[in-house]
């Protein structure tokens, strides 16, 4: 059985570097491809512990996941939210801590421009959380609508409620399968648009060789998480 882990925010796969960066926990694509490539034939145990992310990159995971040929588990250890939440669907048994917490709700956007603009973003976004929907729909066996109505009260279950909804098969440790591993109490972040676009402009144009340079990159790494460039899932 080979364990793969899924913390952090879930990020596309352009992005990680960025969050490699700032010395920031996240998961994107290419781990998991990575991961599931490396266990060959065996059983795969995805542990997750996660406050969500990038919604594309989240269903590329439970796609990856869902497709692999042979057994495999979710265990969900600390937080499976928003991305994180659904990308754990496609494992054949989800298993949650008994002091885990998995939360679902609505997707969110930056939208700016005039009405029409917004319009568009609103009717956008109401496609994409049928399509989210649509993933704990095959766990839960719930319709769309009830599924819609629990992400739009943004809904927090511990373990029991988890199962008692459908989301999970079982609790870790309730019913003799595995000792239940640590959880954390803390969020993770995700960096906003424009902080990675800095970055990124920054990391192209400078010498990392020179130390006068290295000082700077530095100097900056810490003036943006001063400055509040991160943003909650």
């Amino acid at each position: 059985m080979k364990q793969v882990k899924i913390s952090g925010v879930i990020v596309p796969n352009e992005d990680k570097w960025i969050y490699d960066w700032f010395g920031m926990e996240a998961t994107c694509p290419d781990d998991v491809k990575k991961a599931i490539k490396s266990a060959g034939k065996d059983e795969i145990t995805f542990v997750i512990n996660s406050p969500g992310g990038e919604i594309g990159a989240g269903s590329e995971m439970w796609y990856m996941i869902n497709s692999y040929e042979q057994k495999t588990y979710a265990d969900i250890v600390g937080y499976a939210c928003s991305a994180a939440s659904y990308l754990a669907m496609g494992a054949d048994v989800v298993r949650m801590a008994p002091t885990a917490l998995m939360m679902i709700h609505l997707v969110s956007g930056d939208a700016s421009g005039n009405c029409n603009a917004m319009e568009k973003e609103a009717s956008t976004l109401r496609v994409a959380d049928k399509a989210i929907s649509n993933a704990y729909k095959l766990k839960t066996g719930k319709s769309n609508e009830e599924l819609l109505a629990l992400m739009e009260q943004e809904t927090w279950m511990d373990a029991e409620k988890a199962k008692e909804l459908g989301f999970i098969d079982s609790i870790i440790g309730a019913e003799n399968e595995a000792k239940a591993m640590p959880i954390y109490n803390a969020f993770g972040n995700i960096l906003s648009e424009e902080v990675k676009e800095k970055v990124r402009n920054m990391v192209k144009h400078t010498d990392t060789g020179d130390s006068g340079n290295q000082d700077f990159l530095l100097q900056t790494k810490l003036n943006l998480l001063k400055l509040g460039g991160m943003r909650n899932v």
